[in-house]
């Protein structure tokens, strides 16, 4: 019995550690560079592991890059794809500004914390000015700092409407592309 216990304390601590290396897809060291992360309750089985209470965050230079928070995720063992259910994903500039980013299911297919993030189902950004964007799918490239869609999409802001499809906006430069399919309505300002 002695024998069981010793093995479980030391399988859960090892399997703990091995959940957070997973996510995060990288060695002890570069998490010093930047990422840090916290759950509430890990479980680990046969076909992957589940994370419940995530929240993920990338710092740069004393200030935060972006952070990811959800109610769950999960990796698959097999594809190593790991689905992060309601995630809510914020992107700071270095002007102070941010967009927020939410959806119904993202992924993530990389295993490092420069790793592109695909949100699907009912994604809305909004940013600091009260602009909104809606539209079926959003891919965060955190290398590149770029915010991209080939759906189409719609932008409301205060005195406008923009519809289009696809869609890149470059968050440092403060700059967004529309690839096609243009539309912009403007409104009364009275």
């Amino acid at each position: 019995m002695r024998k069981h216990l010793k093995t479980v304390f030391f399988l859960v601590p090892v399997g703990l550690v091995g959940a957070v290396a997973w996510y995060l897809g990288q060695d002890p060291f570069d998490r010093v560079k930047g990422v840090s992360m916290e759950v509430d309750k890990v479980e680990i089985g046969p076909a992957g592991q589940a994370v419940t209470g995530i929240t993920l965050q990338q710092s740069a230079e004393g200030r935060t890059v972006w952070s990811l928070s959800a109610p769950r995720a999960e990796r698959q063992s097999k594809t190593g794809i790991t689905t992060v259910f309601e995630p809510d994903l914020t992107v700071h500039r270095e002007d102070g500004e941010s967009l927020r980013m939410r959806a119904m299911q993202g992924e993530v297919a990389g295993e490092t914390r420069e790793s592109p993030m695909v949100f699907s189902d009912q994604v809305r950004v909004e940013d600091t000015l009260g602009r909104r964007l809606t539209t079926e799918w959003m891919k965060f490239e955190p290398a590149e700092g770029l915010l991209s869609t080939d759906r189409d999409f719609q932008v409301d802001g205060p005195r406008f409407q923009l519809f289009g499809r696809g869609l890149r906006i470059f968050k440092d430069e403060q700059r967004a592309v529309v690839l096609g399919r243009v539309k912009l309505i403007l409104k009364d300002q009275g």
